[in-house]
């Protein structure tokens, strides 16, 4: 079978991550007396028309208590979403194991129904699935790898077809090109910080230096005694900056004599004598 693209569906995977806290809502869910009056068991729904059933009255009662579980918990449309695919999903995953899974769409549009008359006008949104049988495999396979990745300890190894181990091999080899282009990508930018602050601590290192020095020698100048060694040497040293300006202002006019032309230099003289 090709490799599943829906693997590579983000918005797919963003309700698969949370898949595992909606399981738990449903795993520890305990139905009323009202709720389980909706789950006679071992009956069929009337209005459904099939031999499909839950297997017993606790898994029934469980996904109606689920209901207005989420329906308190998830206060948004887009937040419901989530937990509305996860319904879906449970009964799909219910009815596999009767093989009946393509009734899937019948038995949660019944379940959407009752639950509709006693909880919020949020699970109006929840009506719109219809999913084909593909897409719950494909989401089914997208799940088992989750937790696969994840080490969860509910990993349902009933996935254990041809195109799990292929879509496996494509996922891993995904997540592994964006992990190292990540670390790469941490990587240049925390140097490229780190240079960034070394080059600025440098820069105000060799400005405080050169300021401390320049401070030292005007203090030193000024409160040494004349006669004092440090205070000749000093006078040296601005001396020869003196004298050095003064050979440079010598060298710049002999250069711009050394510019001017022979005749204007002859005509110089000439009109000087």
């Amino acid at each position: 079978m090709e490799h599943v693209d829906v693997i590579l569906n983000c918005v797919i995977y963003e309700f698969v991550k949370n898949f595992s806290t909606y399981k738990e809502h449903i795993d520890y869910a305990f139905g009323s007396i009202e709720e389980k009056q909706l789950c006679p068991s071992n009956s069929l729904y009337s209005s459904l028309q099939t031999n499909v059933t839950y297997n017993d009255m606790e898994s029934c009662s469980k996904c109606f208590s689920y209901i207005p579980y989420v329906d308190l918990r998830y206060k948004t449309v887009e937040k419901i979403k989530g937990p509305c695919l996860f319904l879906y999903y449970w009964i799909y995953k219910h009815l596999k194991k009767q093989s009946k899974e393509d009734k899937t769409k019948q038995l949660y549009d019944i379940t959407i129904e009752k639950a509709l008359k006693t909880d919020g006008p949020l699970w109006d949104t929840c009506k719109k699935y219809n999913l084909n049988n593909d897409y719950m495999k494909n989401l089914d396979i997208t799940y088992c790898l989750y937790k696969l990745v994840n080490n969860k300890e509910d990993l349902d190894l009933t996935c254990e077809e041809p195109q799990f181990y292929e879509s496996l091999k494509n996922i891993t080899k995904i997540c592994d090109q964006d992990v190292r282009t990540e670390s790469l990508n941490n990587i240049e930018c925390d140097k490229n910080a780190i240079c960034q602050n070394n080059i600025s601590f440098f820069i105000v290192i060799t400005v405080v230096t050169m300021l401390i020095i320049f401070t030292l020698f005007v203090i030193l100048y000024k409160f040494l005694p004349y006669n004092s060694w440090i205070h000749r040497r000093i006078k040296e040293k601005i001396n020869k900056w003196k004298n050095m300006d003064e050979e440079f202002n010598m060298f710049q006019s002999s250069e711009s004599y050394n510019s001017i032309s022979s005749d204007k230099i002859y005509n110089v003289l000439y009109q000087y004598d």
